[in-house]
């Protein structure tokens, strides 16, 4: 039993490593890396939640700057100019530093809703429509289809990393191994 699982475990590893080779992709000149200088309010909001986070706090904040560093580039790749992604820096920091957060903070495994209402608790200074964007980020950002109805439709859809069916490339529905890396690869081209 025990032989069989650590089997099983090796070679998932090894097609895991595997995918920037299986998924290659060509380098974006306008991809950029958000780091924490770059999210002071995402940065804000979990050292707000250090406690609850403790030593998780580092991969949580990583986890978050990467899946901005994501949403941004693919808003750019949906054609929105560098002034309409940065308008919309706030409500995704602000979503995403929320995002998975009562996995910590209230200890749930059916988390979306309890993290979007940390959100509404903690992130006071949001207007209505912001509140409202942020909500649809951190509550849809698991869904498998597109998004749509919300204030932003493309900010939430950035975030949830699925991409319109005009770029297939991108589309997590048409690669059945498309994980962080083989995103990471089509994005910024690592082979």
């Amino acid at each position: 039993m025990w032989c069989t699982l650590l089997v099983l475990t090796v070679v998932a590893f090894f097609i895991y490593g595997l995918q920037p080779f299986v998924f290659p992709g060509s380098p974006s000149p306008s991809f950029r890396v958000v780091t924490a200088k770059d999210a002071p309010i995402l940065t804000s909001y979990i050292d707000h939640f250090a406690a609850e986070l403790g030593d998780d706090k580092v991969s949580y904040l990583n986890h978050c700057l990467r899946t901005l560093s994501f949403a941004e580039e693919f808003l750019r790749r949906d054609g929105f100019s560098e002034e309409e992604v940065a308008a919309r820096r706030k409500v995704m920091e602000t979503a995403l530093a929320f995002h998975d957060i009562a996995l910590w903070s209230d200890g749930e495994l059916n988390y979306l809703e309890p993290s979007a209402k940390q959100a509404e608790l903690v992130a006071t200074d949001l207007s209505e429509d912001e509140k409202s964007i942020v909500c649809d980020i951190i509550v849809y950002h698991h869904k498998f289809t597109a998004f749509h109805g919300g204030k932003d439709d493309a900010a939430v859809n950035a975030v949830r990393l699925v991409r319109p069916q005009q770029q297939p490339e991108l589309d997590r529905t048409h690669k059945c191994f498309d994980g962080w890396i083989g995103c990471w690869t089509s994005v910024v081209g690592r082979n």
